[in-house]
This record gives structure tokens, sequence and C-alpha cells, in this order.
């Protein structure tokens, strides 16, 4: 095949090629012959009318259908002649006429212009340096994780002496500004001193309801003068002050239950504490487990990607930042705000995580070909079963994801990331970095895997 080549911007190409014009020809009378055997024309019984006058009334779009469906097949062969991957459907053109009579047609040369995938070598793994975190779950980190589960079984219990730092109450609320009194608010919660996000009024405002609740009792009315700031949300509220009756309803005391056989029974350990405090621990290994798995995937992905600087198909990146554009815009309609407040924010974010996405995705899909990588029916399978295992009737579901062509296609290509990134690891110069239990949560932050 006569083949002309160009390279235009990046990845982009101009191929010139062109299809032999007795190959279209022939191809065109053999779909007359057959639409003449079905054709019903005015004046003539069914499949009888002349090829002739079948090729004046169908063959002009006969002639388009074949030189489309021609066109896909030349394409895709002088692709492979060039030794090109083609990204996406490429943009083609028909540069000359053709002519009806074959033995007058010149050859019509057509005019694709693509992308194709980038050519790169893939960098040893051996050479890669991954640092994974080996966390060591200390005694006084069982101890806090059971400190904070007493804290989850907090009991408020009434209390008739003065309201305290520390303790609940449920108050109502009426309000005087300018002598007119505001929208009473009934059975407002509040915990004395406790650091609060939002609430009925705000952080800071809330202190000094706090403030100026300390000291009272149940049953009592407390008369109240509240500044609020300049900048408040409420803005016939704004840098005003405002004189408020209280009437506090409850006050109750917090009562932490004591760690012992009792407490383990309560949740659900017969064998009491000694049972909670390994099963705790057991918990424990098994998060930090899964959370440094996911840390060292991460690091494996992330330094695949700085090590193998490439180019990328913009029409991939474009696809990939619309799709993930459509995520973002439903995020931020789900949580009520408005899309013109971050969009471009959003557009730059989004635009970043396009072409990371795209560039893992290339570099992953090379080291699955080179080196064969699969992945197993047997993972995929336990995957399935994790997964349905979660919902009510799990045969039903794992019935339902193995009918799902697409989720099936998005679990297999799970696993094949989690069988490159093992594949790297067993190669690669792994430094193990001992941490605590306590440093390494505060400092975990999953992100989303960048696949």
């Amino acid at each position: 095949m006569n083949i002309t080549l160009e390279e235009l911007d990046g990845l982009e190409r101009r191929m010139s090629f062109a299809i032999p014009a007795q190959r279209i020809y022939a191809e065109v009378k053999r779909r007359l012959r057959d639409c003449a055997g079905r054709a019903q024309l005015d004046g003539f019984r069914p499949g009888r009318a002349p090829l002739a006058v079948v090729e004046r009334q169908f063959g002009p779009q006969l002639r388009q259908e074949v030189i489309g469906d021609l066109l896909t097949e030349a394409f895709h062969e002088a692709a492979r002649e060039a030794r090109l991957q083609p990204v996406g459907v490429p943009v083609i053109e028909l540069r000359e006429t053709m002519l009806a009579a074959p033995a007058d047609a010149p050859e019509p040369t057509f005019v694709a212009t693509f992308e194709v995938y980038p050519d790169f070598a893939l960098v040893p793994p051996e050479t890669l340096k991954i640092e994974r975190q080996v966390v060591d779950i200390a005694e006084t980190d069982v101890d806090a994780m059971l400190e904070a589960l007493r804290r989850l079984h907090l009991e408020w219990l009434p209390t008739d002496r003065p309201a305290q730092r520390g303790d609940r109450v449920l108050f109502d609320l009426q309000g005087h500004m300018d002598h007119e009194p505001l929208r009473e608010i009934r059975r407002i919660p509040l915990v004395l001193g406790a650091k609060v996000q939002g609430g009925a009024f705000g952080a800071g405002v809330q202190d000094e309801f706090a403030r100026q609740i300390e000291g009272a009792r149940a049953g009592e009315f407390v008369d109240l003068l509240i500044g609020f700031p300049a900048d408040y949300e409420k803005d016939h509220l704004a840098g005003r002050e405002v004189r408020f009756t209280l009437h506090l309803g409850s006050v109750e005391e917090p009562r932490l239950p004591a760690l012992d056989d009792a407490f383990a029974r309560k949740l659900g350990h017969a064998d009491g504490l000694a049972a909670l405090r390994a099963e705790t621990r057991a918990t424990m290994e098994a998060e930090a487990l899964a959370n440094c798995h996911a840390l060292v995937k991460q690091r494996v992905l992330e330094t695949l990607r700085e090590v193998h600087p490439i180019p990328l198909p913009k029409s991939r990146v474009e696809a990939e930042t619309q799709r993930l554009l459509e995520e973002a815009r439903a995020q931020l309609r789900a949580e009520g705000r408005q899309e013109e407040e971050d969009g471009e924010l959003v557009a730059l974010l989004v635009g970043d995580r396009a072409r990371h996405h795209v560039a893992l995705g290339l570099i992953l899909a090379r080291i699955v070909a080179e080196h064969g990588l699969k992945a197993e029916p047997e993972a995929l399978d336990g995957l399935v079963a994790t997964i349905a295992a979660e919902c009510a009737d799990p045969a039903e579901a794992a019935a339902r994801l193995r009918g799902n062509a697409g989720m099936m296609a998005e679990l297999e290509s799970a696993l094949l990331e989690d069988r490159v990134v093992d594949w790297v690891l067993e190669r690669a110069q792994v430094v193990d970095v001992p941490v605590s239990f306590g440093e390494f949560m505060r400092a975990w932050r999953p992100e989303p895997s960048p696949a």
C-alpha cells in the first residue's frame, strides 16, 4: 500500500493512503447485484429490475457505504504497515473525487489525522527505590484505642449541681433586638467547653453561650448578652449585641464506663477484658497492614509515573478530563454548592488528575503487555465473593456482578493494577521504615488511586 506519513505536533500524525479503485468498484458491484435481487421498484417485479436501473437509484448511496466500510479496514491495514498504534477514531477526508467508472478512476486517496500511543522504554524496576512503612503497635497504642472505645460509650447522667465545663446542657432560647423578639429556638443541645464545628450559632458564638451558662442549674432562667462578630453569616445579627433569655432545661454530667470485664461483656466479649483487648489489637494490626499496603501502592504508582515522563495523547486526556469533571460537578451538586463557585479550581485540579490517570494507564498497560502479567481467575473469583458477601443475598449479588461485563472489566483492571504493584515490589529496592501506630495514623491520608 502506498502510504505517506507526516509527524505533526506531539503525538499527532497525518497519513495519506489509497484504496485500489478496483477494490471499491468490485464491492459496489457486488452490493448492487445483491440489492437488485431484493429491490422493489415501480414498474418492475420484485428482484427483476435491471442492474442499470438499480445503479441509478442506489449507486451513489452504496458507493458511499462501501467507501465508509473499506476506510476503517484500509486505515488499520495502513497503520499496521506503518507500525503505528492509533488512539481512538481518526478524522478521515477524501482528497480526490472517485469517478464512477473504474477504468477512468484514479485510486482515491484518503488523508487520516489521528494520534498515536507514545513509544517508550520501561525503566528497570530494579533501579527504583520505594519506602515501605512497617507499623509497630505498642501496648500503649492498644490502651489509647480502648480509651477511645470507652468514650464512644460515654453515659450522660442528670445532675442538680451548677453546670460546668464538660457537662451537656439542653436549653430554650428567646432573643430580643431593638425591643423586638427574635424567633424562639427550643431544645438546643450543647456540651460546655467542647470544640464545635458550626452548631446552632457557630463555634465562636457558642463558646460565649457556654461561658455564660456555666454556674446555672437546671430549671433556671439566665439573661445573656451575646456579641456577634461583624462577619457573622446572618446579616441581621452581624456586628450586633443581642439580649437573650435562656431557660436551662437540663444539666447532665459525663460518666465513662469502667474498663473491666463487665464492659467487655456488654460489647459482646463473653471472655471479658482480655478477649476485648486481643480483638482490639488484631483489628489495629489489620487496619495498619491495609493502610500500609495502600500507601506503598500509592508510592509505587507515583514512582512509576515520575520515572516515565511520557507524552500523552490529547484525546485521551480530554476524555478523562471530561469524565472527572462530571464526577466533580456531581459531587458539588450533592454538597449543595454552586458549580460556578468552584468551577475554575475544579477544572484545574481535574486537569492534573486526568493527565496523571492517562499517563499511569499507559505505563501499566506497557508493563502488563511486556511482562505478560495477568489477573488470575482465582483472584477475580475471590474479589467477586468478597464484594458479594456484603450483600443480603451473596449468591444473587455474585451472579449480578458476573453478568455485568463493565463491572467485571473494572474488577479485572483493579486486580491487574495490584499485580503490577506486587511485581514492582518484588524487584525494586524496598526500604522498610519502622513507625509507631500513632504516628502512622496521624500522618495517614488515603489518596484515590491515580489509575
